[in-house]
């Protein structure tokens, strides 16, 4: 993975619940995956699309560090990632915990269509 000590010293300062949910449900428990896109700004945040082997559709993966919450770069990230996305992936997938009210507002306010409560999350597509 691109950039995975930069990325993981994020991860490591985001709360449990989404610690938890990248670290072992996706961003380095996926044994197979293609980077599709990857963005990093340094000790602050990330956006990735990513391909794991077992899904239907790329992933979009944002992590920013908690001192920069709230000053739009989830949706400065985003925004990249999705122009991106737009001429090169037809549909992305993001998946959500159903606590975490700011991201499912950033996705939301890019026009993701809901499709599926997991649970402890939701899941929404995004189709260019």
């Amino acid at each position: 993975m691109k950039n995975y000590k930069e990325k993981l010293k994020i991860v490591n300062a985001l709360p449990e619940q989404e610690r938890f949910w990248m670290v072992n449900d996706t961003l380095y428990n996926c044994p197979e995956y293609e980077v599709l896109y990857s963005k990093l700004i340094k000790n602050v945040g990330f956006c990735d699309i990513h391909y794991p082997i077992d899904c239907d559709y790329p992933l979009i993966l944002i992590g920013i560090h908690p001192h920069f919450w709230h000053q739009k770069i989830g949706y400065n990230l985003l925004f990249d990632a999705l122009n991106y996305a737009k001429d090169n992936i037809p549909k992305v997938k993001y998946i959500v915990n159903k606590e975490n009210k700011p991201s499912i507002y950033l996705v939301e306010s890019f026009n993701f269509d809901y499709y599926l409560d997991l649970g402890n999350y939701y899941e929404y597509y995004f189709e260019s």
